[in-house]
C-alpha cells in the first residue's frame, strides 16, 4: 500500500476538520433546540403539557394509518 504524500494528508486534514466542525455545529444546534423546548415547557401548567403529548401520540397513531386526525384530536 502506497504512502500518503504531504497533498494527499493536507486534504485529508481538511475534510476530517470540516466534517467535525460540522458536526459541532449540528450538536449546538440540537442544544439550543433543547433548551428552547425546555424554556417553553417550563411554563405550561402539566395538564397542558399532558394534553399536548398525547395529542402529539395520537397524531401519530393516525398518522400511521394515514387517517385524518383533524376530527379525531380535542385540545
Amino acid at each position: 500500500m502506497e504512502k500518503w504524500d504531504q497533498h494527499g494528508l493536507r486534504n485529508m486534514m481538511i475534510v476530517t476538520v470540516i466534517f467535525c466542525c460540522h458536526n459541532a455545529l449540528v450538536f449546538l444546534f440540537m442544544l439550543m433546540v433543547n433548551w428552547a423546548m425546555y424554556l417553553l415547557t417550563r411554563r405550561l401548567p402539566p395538564h397542558a403539557l399532558y394534553r399536548a403529548i398525547r395529542a402529539v401520540h395520537t397524531t401519530q397513531q393516525f398518522d400511521d394509518l394515514n387517517i385524518d386526525v383533524r376530527n379525531f384530536v380535542e385540545l
